[in-house]
């Protein structure tokens, strides 16, 4: 049976244009100087979501929609994301942070593994390096927002 052939390009645009038109019917009262970043970012995802759906008219072929990559692996990382939504106002963004960028580096290398045909583990050392990478790119990503961009990130129960 042969595989369905989609635009994923148009596909992809669309749905940037539409997570666009959330993100802008949520906006709340701000300020002029609060609403900048915001507006900006909005902004640039419609223009990429436009120039998406331009490039998937004009320009690409349809493929297969997962091409390469296994749906049940999409559906993994898409539900790991929308628990980091769930989990965000509960935890704070550096906890949140540090556990989905944790199980994201996880699940990525048991994923290459398998790819590889290995049967190993990762050695205790690769877990403690990678929770201290998590650990230093939740807290960087955190200064950046708050302190830099001044962007209000959801606390937590501890504070942080």
């Amino acid at each position: 049976m042969m595989a369905r052939l989609f635009n994923s390009d148009v596909f992809s645009g669309l749905l940037g244009l539409a997570i666009t038109l959330v993100f802008f019917t949520s906006r709340e009262n701000w300020t002029p100087l609060s609403a900048q970043w915001p507006n900006a970012i909005l902004v640039f995802m419609a223009a990429c979501s436009l120039l998406l759906v331009a490039k998937g008219i004009f320009a690409a072929a349809p493929g297969p929609l997962f091409g390469e990559s296994s749906p049940r692996r999409m559906a993994w990382a898409m539900g790991l994301l929308l628990l980091w939504a769930v989990l965000l106002p509960r935890l704070g963004f550096i906890l949140t942070s540090i556990l989905m960028f944790y199980i994201f580096w996880f699940t990525v290398g048991q994923s290459v593994i398998r790819e590889q045909n290995e049967f190993r583990q990762f050695p205790p050392l690769a877990h403690l390096r990678a929770i201290a990478v998590a650990t230093v790119l939740a807290f960087a990503s955190h200064w950046l927002f708050s302190k830099i961009l001044f962007v209000p990130l959801p606390r937590g129960f501890l504070g942080w």
